[in-house]
């Protein structure tokens, strides 16, 4: 039985999909295709069922996939813990988080307090259409409960942050400082692309009784811009307002449906966490002690 063999077959496994995973693992499906076929001769039996060109892991894979992973993860942990006893001190931190702009305080103020730790930040959101598993790399990722829940993680708050309605400066509710959200139905918004917050503002529109219009969707950083000169409204949580991207904007409270956002930080419970792992989640969590927002 050979690693790289557990290795495809855990990428299979949480795929099912022979052509997605083979562009991972970056190799030619029939590479995949040959390895899983090979541990299944050992084991003496199929891990996979073939329905058409579909995949889906059967019985005896569902039963073998913990200890596939267990395997690998323990040889993480032994890589991680020897490099650790060569004095090989890990300075490097790949954080995922889904808007790296509104996460650039924070990082910024990490990276002056600990200079020798190397962030590599990505963007990863969990309900995004263009992600379906997260990268076996990523050390913390910062999201929301609402949109990931999984057991193999741990977690710890971070804060509770709420949702407002940002209005540009030429718009009939800009002198306000609330609104029920019903006002806005003949509305239209500016969204960026589906992510884990976009999916939750539609959700308060709907239970305002509409659906959210959005004739324009774009990038985060562009939003504020093509809400001004447009004159459309769009949503930003307390925490994104700090981004300088909204110089221009008013915000308003959300009487109904008033909504709360929370952030957790997560972290793989089966792996050996890094030094600079472990400095960046107590750093994050001491960093917004201060900042809970509460309605």
């Amino acid at each position: 039985m050979e690693i790289l063999q557990l290795k495809y077959f855990v990428a299979l496994a949480h795929k099912e999909h022979l052509t997605n995973t083979a562009k991972e693992m970056m190799v030619t499906p029939s590479a995949i295709r040959i390895s899983i076929s090979r541990l299944e001769t050992e084991l003496g039996c199929k891990l996979f069922d073939h329905i058409g060109r579909n995949i889906f892991l059967n019985e005896y894979g569902k039963a073998y996939l913990p200890y596939a992973e267990e395997v690998l993860s323990n040889l993480e942990n032994g890589l991680a813990h020897i490099k650790e006893l060569l004095g090989q001190k890990d300075t490097i931190l790949t954080l995922a988080v889904s808007r790296p702009q509104v996460w650039q305080g924070p990082i910024q103020a990490f990276h002056v307090v600990h200079p020798e730790i190397i962030i590599n930040q990505i963007s990863y959101d969990p309900v995004s259409p263009t992600h379906d598993m997260i990268p076996q790399d990523i050390d913390l990722l910062i999201t929301s409960p609402d949109s990931f829940s999984d057991s193999k993680w741990d977690s710890a708050h971070l804060f509770n942050d709420k949702i407002l309605l940002a209005v540009p400066p030429q718009h009939r509710f800009f002198e306000r400082t609330s609104i029920d959200l019903r006002e806005a139905k003949d509305e239209h918004f500016v969204d960026s692309t589906l992510d884990s917050f976009s999916a939750r503002c539609y959700e308060m529109c709907r239970e305002a009784g509409f659906e959210m219009q959005t004739p324009i969707k774009c990038d985060y950083t562009l939003r504020p811009k093509i809400m001004e000169s447009e004159n459309m409204l769009c949503f930003v949580t307390y925490h994104g307002t700090f981004t300088g991207y909204y110089s221009n904007a008013h915000f308003l409270k959300i009487t109904n449906p008033s909504d709360l956002r929370v952030q957790n930080i997560y972290w793989r419970k089966e792996l050996r966490q890094s030094k600079a792992a472990q400095l960046a989640r107590d750093f994050f969590i001491e960093y917004y002690k201060e900042f809970e927002v509460k309605l």
